[in-house]
Protein backbone atom coordinates (compact mmCIF):
# COMPACT_ATOMS: atom_id res chain seq x y z
CA UNK A 1 0.00 0.00 0.00
CA UNK A 2 1.40 3.40 -0.97
CA UNK A 3 1.48 6.46 1.25
CA UNK A 4 -1.38 8.90 0.87
CA UNK A 5 -0.07 12.36 0.00
CA UNK A 6 -2.02 15.56 -0.62
CA UNK A 7 -0.55 18.53 -2.44
CA UNK A 8 -2.35 21.79 -1.83
CA UNK A 9 -1.64 24.30 -4.55
CA UNK A 10 -1.57 23.34 -8.22
CA UNK A 11 0.52 26.08 -9.73
CA UNK A 12 3.60 25.15 -11.76
CA UNK A 13 5.59 23.87 -8.81
CA UNK A 14 2.71 22.15 -7.00
CA UNK A 15 1.55 20.45 -10.20
CA UNK A 16 5.05 19.22 -10.99
CA UNK A 17 5.47 17.91 -7.45
CA UNK A 18 2.07 16.18 -7.43
CA UNK A 19 2.70 14.57 -10.83
CA UNK A 20 6.16 13.36 -9.75
CA UNK A 21 4.78 11.83 -6.55
CA UNK A 22 2.00 10.11 -8.48
CA UNK A 23 4.43 8.72 -11.06
CA UNK A 24 6.56 7.34 -8.18
CA UNK A 25 3.59 5.37 -6.91
CA UNK A 26 2.26 7.61 -4.15
CA UNK A 27 -1.50 7.73 -3.69
CA UNK A 28 -1.70 11.43 -4.59
CA UNK A 29 -4.54 13.89 -4.10
CA UNK A 30 -4.43 17.52 -5.16
CA UNK A 31 -6.53 20.54 -4.27
CA UNK A 32 -6.43 24.10 -5.53
CA UNK A 33 -8.65 27.14 -4.92
CA UNK A 34 -9.08 27.40 -8.68
CA UNK A 35 -10.30 23.98 -9.74
CA UNK A 36 -9.38 24.47 -13.40
CA UNK A 37 -5.71 24.29 -12.40
CA UNK A 38 -6.20 20.66 -11.39
CA UNK A 39 -7.70 19.46 -14.69
CA UNK A 40 -4.42 18.31 -16.24
CA UNK A 41 -3.56 16.41 -13.07
CA UNK A 42 -6.94 14.72 -13.11
CA UNK A 43 -6.31 13.57 -16.68
CA UNK A 44 -3.04 12.00 -15.49
CA UNK A 45 -5.02 10.00 -12.93
CA UNK A 46 -4.48 11.97 -9.74
CA UNK A 47 -7.38 12.33 -7.38
CA UNK A 48 -8.74 15.89 -7.20
CA UNK A 49 -10.44 16.73 -3.92
CA UNK A 50 -13.55 18.93 -4.07
CA UNK A 51 -12.60 20.70 -0.84
CA UNK A 52 -9.47 21.35 1.16
CA UNK A 53 -11.04 19.58 4.13
CA UNK A 54 -11.52 16.40 2.12
CA UNK A 55 -8.04 16.69 0.63
CA UNK A 56 -6.45 16.84 4.06
CA UNK A 57 -8.77 14.37 5.73
CA UNK A 58 -7.48 11.23 4.03
CA UNK A 59 -3.82 12.19 3.71
CA UNK A 60 -0.91 10.86 5.70
CA UNK A 61 1.28 13.72 4.46
CA UNK A 62 0.13 17.18 3.36
CA UNK A 63 2.38 19.40 1.27
CA UNK A 64 1.30 23.02 1.02
CA UNK A 65 2.66 24.76 -2.02
CA UNK A 66 1.06 28.20 -2.01
CA UNK A 67 2.94 31.28 -3.15
CA UNK A 68 2.58 33.49 -0.08
CA UNK A 69 2.67 33.20 3.68
CA UNK A 70 -0.61 35.02 4.34
CA UNK A 71 -2.64 32.67 2.14
CA UNK A 72 -0.97 29.62 3.69
CA UNK A 73 -1.52 30.96 7.19
CA UNK A 74 -5.22 31.62 6.52
CA UNK A 75 -5.62 28.12 5.12
CA UNK A 76 -4.02 26.23 8.00
CA UNK A 77 -5.67 28.37 10.66
CA UNK A 78 -9.17 27.36 9.61
CA UNK A 79 -10.72 25.84 12.71
CA UNK A 80 -11.79 22.57 11.06
CA UNK A 81 -8.34 22.03 9.50
CA UNK A 82 -5.90 22.94 12.28
CA UNK A 83 -5.97 19.58 14.12
CA UNK A 84 -5.57 17.67 10.86
CA UNK A 85 -2.49 19.65 9.84
CA UNK A 86 -0.69 19.28 13.14
CA UNK A 87 1.04 15.94 12.43
CA UNK A 88 1.13 15.70 8.66
CA UNK A 89 1.93 19.07 7.14
CA UNK A 90 5.04 19.95 5.16
CA UNK A 91 4.64 23.64 4.36
CA UNK A 92 6.72 25.04 1.49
Amino acid sequence: MSQKVTVIGAGRMGSALAAALYKRGFDTTVWNRTSSKTESLSRLGLRVAPSVLEAVGNAEIVIINIDNYESTNQLVRQRQLSPRFAAKCLCN
